[in-house]
C-alpha cells in the first residue's frame, strides 16, 4: 500500500507499507516519493518479507526503527486514573488546535502537528481526540479510532514539562476504555521500544514487530 502524506514530510506517512509478498513495485513507489522532494519510508513486518527488505537495502533504506505492535482486551485493562487529571474529547477546531499544540511540544514541527490534527477529524466516524487539563493547563493528547471491533490508538503525546507523572499512561488508558464502551473488543497501538514497558504497565502485551526502514539521515 503506498502512502502519501506530503502535509507531514516523514518517512512515517511517506513511502510503502507491505502487508504481503510477493510484493512488486516497491523501486517505483518509493522513486515516486522521492519525486515529490520528500523523504520516504518502507514499513514492513519482522521475519515476514525477506526479499522486500533485501530489495530496500540495495535501494539504500538501511536505517531500521523498530514499531512494536501491542494489543490489549477490556478485562486486560489496568484501570489507571490520574487524580487531578481531566479528560474531555474534543468537539470543536479549538481543541484540535490545543491538541497539536501539545503534540509538537514533544518536539514535532507545530505544521506537522497542525495536518495530523486537521479539522475533518471530526467528521469521522470513531474518530476521537482526547485532552488532558490539569489546574487548566493541557498536559498531554492522544487520538482513538475504533473501527468495527478495535480501537487503535495514537499521537499520545506530553509536552517535555509534564512528563513522568502519569498523563500519557492515563489518557492512553481512558481511549481504550472509551472504545470499548462503544463496542470495540480490542484496544491495539504501535509504539518505540522506549514506550513498551509504559503499555507494558496498562495491560498491553507484545504480539507483532514492525520496521520502517528508511535512508540515513
Amino acid at each position: 500500500m503506498r502512502l502519501l502524506l506530503p502535509s507531514v514530510p516523514t518517512p512515517l506517512f511517506n513511502g510503502v507499507l507491505v502487508e504481503s509478498e510477493p510484493c512488486s513495485g516497491i523501486a517505483d513507489s518509493l522513486l515516486e516519493v522521492e519525486e515529490r522532494g520528500l523523504r520516504c519510508g518502507l514499513q514492513v513486518r519482522a521475519g515476514r518479507h525477506t526479499e522486500v527488505e533485501e530489495e530496500a537495502a540495495e535501494l539504500g533504506l538501511t536505517a531500521r526503527v523498530p514499531m512494536p505492535g501491542m494489543v490489549v482486551s477490556p478485562e486486560g485493562l489496568t484501570d489507571v486514573r490520574k487524580p487531578g487529571l481531566e479528560i474531555v474529547c474534543v468537539d470543536d477546531e479549538r481543541g484540535l488546535a490545543a491538541a497539536a499544540e501539545v503534540a509538537a511540544a514533544g518536539g514535532a514541527p507545530l505544521e506537522f502537528t497542525q495536518a495530523l490534527f486537521a479539522p475533518g477529524l471530526l467528521r469521522l466516524d470513531g474518530f476521537a481526540v482526547y485532552l488532558g487539563r490539569s489546574d487548566s493547563v493541557t498536559v498531554t493528547a492522544a487520538i482513538g479510532y475504533r473501527t468495527n471491533n478495535d480501537v487503535g490508538i495514537f499521537n499520545v503525546a506530553t509536552p517535555p514539562a509534564h512528563r513522568r507523572r502519569g498523563y500519557g499512561s492515563a489518557i492512553t488508558a481512558h481511549a481504550a476504555r472509551a472504545g470499548f464502551e462503544n463496542g470495540a473488543d480490542l484496544a491495539w497501538l504501535q509504539t518505540s521500544e522506549i514506550g513498551e514497558p509504559v503499555y507494558r504497565g496498562l495491560g498491553f502485551r507484545h504480539v507483532e514487530m514492525h520496521f520502517l526502514l528508511a535512508r540515513p539521515a
